[in-house]
């Protein structure tokens, strides 16, 4: 079954619909002695402040780029792909993008780009559920 294409959602403190699913965006101080960033149960964890300001919640595109934290750059429908998605399910993945660089996959992983260092002072905790 062809789904109808789901519109871009500004990247923003708050809770979203897409597709079937809620997204629920959270910013706070950050302290690394109270949160956990490691932790997929408390959501994907991101420094708020390294989110550029034209970030968007939306699915795949042609030539999106994932810098996978920890690993090297590579072409979003190969990382989703690695990670066993079932092509019908690829299409409607929700990822947080700028342009083509991929900074979150929704409910899998993180960018290098936006990852949480000794530097951050605010983050953005993602959720997606059904």
């Amino acid at each position: 079954k062809k789904t109808l294409p789901q519109s871009p959602i500004v990247f923003r403190e708050g809770i979203f619909r897409f597709f079937d699913k809620t997204i629920e965006v959270k910013v706070k101080a950050f302290d690394k002695n109270q949160y956990d960033v490691k932790n997929k149960e408390n959501g994907l964890c991101v420094d708020f402040d390294k989110i550029p300001p034209d970030a968007v919640f939306r699915t795949k595109a042609p030539n999106d780029k994932f810098a996978k934290l920890g690993s090297g750059s590579k072409k979003l429908n190969d990382y989703l792909i690695d990670k066993k998605i079932a092509k019908r399910l690829r299409d409607e993945v929700c990822v947080l993008a700028s342009k083509n660089d991929i900074l979150c996959v929704l409910g899998y992983d993180i960018s290098e780009k936006v990852k949480v260092d000794i530097t951050t002072r605010k983050i953005a905790i993602i959720n997606i559920k059904d």
